[in-house]
């Protein structure tokens, strides 16, 4: 019985809550005609009475509803300054091979390219045939419409025989200033590596300088590990660009590393993949892609990260995916400010 009682107190309770707070902040408020109209007869000492304790009760609701305003006005107002106040870039990576102007003017791969670009701040990219540099003119021209501006440096033609492309970066002009005196690929004099890395140092714009983020952003593309062992060289090469000479302790390697991070040699030394183990082919199946970083270093990575599923973006079969690249895109976010948002 005691408990069936409790039960009905806490629903009546409730209800009462409820009731005040609709008659408080949502009931219509009365007209001052209608208040009128009510008391236009003469008035006994109780109706004064009444007239009193209605007029006060409108009184609370009125400042009620004022303070509910100006707290949520203040604090769009708080969220809108803290959007501004802690800007974020994106850094993506597209492996797109044998990728010639020819290739890009098809439908689908001119879709991605474009669709992509404008979803990052910077792009490495990896396939790019040799002397096609007509592709990263045009992308960058259709990406710059719309008051966006987009630019474009190329590395040097790497690889072996017939398997020979070229590395580049698009960064959003807008957003990111790179150093392009000192753009340069990882030396590579035993010949360990199908394809030399190409590395860029980048800035944030729009911010002091001395509280800007800056990088280094190391493009790779690594053959298949049972071909060889250029992940166990991966090591070697972030010690090579930390000792580059312009002492920036943000390394940051992308592009395809061709297995999972977990089994690569650096992840003992602390370094981690911003997608895990998420699978980066069209049939996802494997991961081949990535974005390493070492978190105690790079502490102004988000914790946001995507692949970008451009089958089921343009309904496209498998098949046909493949067709455009045998690599999914990837994204990773990173706080504008040096040393992340705080």
């Amino acid at each position: 019985m005691l408990s069936l009682l409790s039960s009905k107190k806490r629903l009546l309770a409730v209800a009462a809550l409820v009731a005040g707070g609709w008659w408080t902040f949502w009931a219509p408020l009365p007209q001052q005609t209608e208040l009128e109209s009510a008391f236009s007869q003469p008035a006994s000492g109780d109706q004064e009475e009444q007239a009193t304790l209605l007029d006060q009760a409108n009184a609370f609701r009125i400042w009620a509803r004022k303070t509910l305003d100006q707290y949520i006005v203040a604090s769009s107002r708080g969220q809108e300054k803290e959007k501004i106040w802690r800007p974020a870039i994106r850094i993506g990576s597209m492996n797109i091979a044998s990728l010639s102007l020819e290739k890009y003017q098809n439908a689908n791969v001119s879709s991605l390219m474009n669709e992509f670009g404008r979803a990052c701040d910077l792009i490495a990219l990896q396939g790019l045939q040799p002397n096609q540099q007509e592709v990263l003119l045009e992308w960058a021209e259709r990406l710059s419409r719309n008051g966006l501006r987009y630019d474009y440096v190329l590395g040097p033609i790497i690889g072996r025989g017939s398997e020979q492309q070229q590395f580049a970066f698009l960064y959003n002009t807008r957003k990111l200033e790179v150093d392009r005196e000192h753009l340069y690929t990882i030396q590579d004099p035993k010949d360990a590596l199908t394809f030399d890395p190409l590395v860029a140092w980048f800035r944030v714009k729009g911010i002091d300088p001395s509280r800007a983020f800056t990088f280094s952003l190391v493009n790779v593309s690594l053959s298949e590990p049972l071909l060889g062992n250029e992940q166990q060289l991966l090591q070697e090469l972030i010690r090579g660009v930390q000792r580059d000479g312009r002492n920036e302790d943000d390394v940051i390697l992308i592009g395809s590393i061709q297995c999972g991070v977990d089994t690569l040699p650096i992840r003992k030394e602390g370094w981690v993949g911003v997608l895990a183990k998420e699978p980066t082919d069209p049939r996802r199946t494997k991961s081949l892609d990535n974005l390493i970083l070492h978190p105690a270093a790079t502490d102004e990575f988000t914790g946001k990260a995507e692949t970008f599923d451009f089958l089921r973006a343009f309904n496209l079969s498998v098949e046909d995916a493949l067709k455009i690249s045998q690599h999914l895109p990837l994204w990773g976010e990173f706080s504008a400010v040096e040393g992340g948002f705080q």
